[in-house]
């Protein structure tokens, strides 16, 4: 008896039966997703598996202490995995009786000596803590091209970005996601090389929630002018300025393959308590869009405020309509 499913959702029930008929039942499935925060049920569901058959991995849970190297020898045998999501405490929900993970232990941690992945094509890291001056290290094991790199709501250092553009099998990435990646205290160097380097495949960037200053964008405005199969890109959650921001669309101007742009207000658009200034945004948001169509016709273009804290929705000027919104 083989049983195939194409997602697989962890169930006490579904792996109590295949224990019992393990030998004459064989779990063939290509995408599995655990929603289970203890290791030793983790291992169960992939001892029942047949593992050659396993494509899509996702851990939806934090790793406790001790576990990291568990988790690199169960990677060392799927041989065929193509796509990682590896969720950390961000994305978790936690039950009434369950308690945090003590961070400042598990930070202690060496970093896990991954397997080589030597089909691994999509690399997707969310709230990892232990990526901080180790990504180097996690890259390493890479064996083939990634096509897609996200790593978003983790810490990483200087030593991490400057590894970025050094990484071979990082030059032919269609999708890069730092999202949430605090960069404010970085240099942005580094990732202007990255950027050079993939100008020929880049298709999707997102680099919202980064605090980059204007600095920082201006010196991957060459690099982002290159990048000319771009069709996503956005920078939501950063502070730049008017004029910088002016620049950063000029730049972009001949990216005749966007789609989508998302790009944030201004600094000029909030007073000096963060408030949102919304006679102000509405004021320089036409401006911003006669940038955007002065060389070439765009698809959808947004430029959003931060979230407003009291309703939890942002203020966007939408170009098909050519209003602001505010909702407060």
């Amino acid at each position: 008896i083989k049983g195939r499913c194409h997602h697989l959702e962890t169930d006490k029930y579904l792996l109590k039966w295949a224990r019992q008929r393990k030998g004459s039942v064989q779990l063939c499935c290509r995408e599995l997703k655990i929603r289970e925060s203890h290791v030793y049920t983790v291992i169960g569901i992939l001892n029942i598996l047949d593992r050659d058959r396993l494509q899509e991995l996702e851990l939806n849970s934090w790793w406790p202490q001790g576990s990291q190297a568990w988790f690199a020898h169960c990677l060392g045998q799927l041989g065929n995995l193509c796509k990682l999501p590896v969720l950390g405490t961000q994305q978790t929900a936690l039950s009434g009786n369950c308690a945090l993970p003590d961070m400042k232990k598990c930070v202690t941690e060496p970093v896990p000596q991954f397997p080589n992945l030597d089909c691994l094509q999509h690399l997707y890291m969310n709230g990892i803590y232990f990526l901080k001056d180790n990504l180097e290290t996690l890259l390493r094991c890479l064996k083939t091209p990634l096509e897609t790199l996200s790593i978003t709501h983790s810490q990483l250092s200087q030593a991490d970005l400057n590894h970025l553009p050094l990484s071979l099998n990082l030059h032919q990435l269609t999708h890069l996601n730092l999202s949430s990646v605090v960069l404010s205290c970085l240099s942005t160097g580094p990732l202007r090389l990255l950027l050079e380097r993939v100008a020929a495949t880049l298709k999707t960037l997102e680099l919202a929630g980064c605090r980059m200053k204007d600095s920082q964008l201006s010196a991957l405005l060459p690099a982002l002018s290159q990048c000319s199969q771009l069709t996503r890109v956005c920078f939501y959650d950063n502070d730049f300025s008017m004029a910088v921001l002016k620049d950063l669309l000029q730049s972009m101007a001949n990216l005749s393959k966007l789609i989508l742009e998302l790009y944030p207000a201004p600094l000029e658009c909030y007073d000096h308590q963060g408030y949102i200034l919304v006679e102000k945004f509405t004021q320089v948001c036409p401006v911003l869009w006669d940038i955007v169509t002065a060389q070439r016709q765009p698809n959808i273009v947004a430029f959003a405020t931060l979230i407003c804290c009291e309703c939890l929705m942002p203020c966007v000027y939408e170009t098909e309509s050519r209003l602001c919104w505010c909702w407060q």
